[in-house]
C-alpha cells in the first residue's frame, strides 16, 4: 500500500490566493485572484416593478462563484443586497412603480470580490393602475 502525504499551504495577500498541494514529489501551484470587474453593466426597466440587468465578464476569467448585486432605492435610500447565481443577467423584481434605483455589481471567485462596477440608476415604470377616490351611491 503507498503511503500517501498531503499537505496544503495558504498564502494571503491582498487580492490575491496562492495554494500550494504536494503529493509526493509533484509539486503543484495553483493561483486564485479576485475576478475582475464586470463590463457593460446596464438595466433597462420592463415593467412597474422589474428591472432587467445585463453585463458582460471577460473569457479568460477566473471561475466565478456568484454575483454580489447591491441596489437601493431614491425613496427610502434603503441598501439589499443579492447573491446572482453566475450568469450575465438578472431580473430584480417586486419593485416599486415610477422610482429611481442605484445599482452597482461585483463578481465573487474562491479568493474573493473584485471590483465593483460604476453606480447605475434605472427608474421603473409608472404603475399602469388608477387610484380611485370617493364614494360610488
Amino acid at each position: 500500500m503507498e503511503s500517501v502525504v498531503n499537505f496544503f499551504v495558504c498564502l494571503f495577500f491582498p487580492f490575491l490566493f496562492f495554494s500550494l498541494n504536494c503529493k509526493f514529489n509533484n509539486i503543484y501551484l495553483f493561483y486564485y485572484s479576485v475576478p475582475s470587474q464586470p463590463e457593460n453593466f446596464a438595466g433597462e426597466s420592463i415593467s412597474a416593478t422589474q428591472i432587467l440587468l445585463t453585463w458582460g465578464q471577460r473569457d479568460t476569467e477566473v471561475q466565478i462563484q456568484y454575483y454580489d448585486l447591491y441596489y437601493n432605492d431614491s425613496k427610502t435610500g434603503r441598501a439589499v443586497h443579492r447573491s446572482v447565481a453566475p450568469t450575465r443577467s438578472y431580473t430584480l423584481e417586486d419593485l416599486k412603480p415610477n422610482t429611481v434605483y442605484n445599482l452597482w455589481l461585483a463578481a465573487k471567485s474562491r479568493a474573493g470580490q473584485g471590483a465593483s462596477t460604476a453606480v447605475i440608476s434605472v427608474r421603473t415604470q409608472e404603475s399602469g393602475e388608477i387610484e380611485m377616490g370617493g364614494k360610488l351611491d
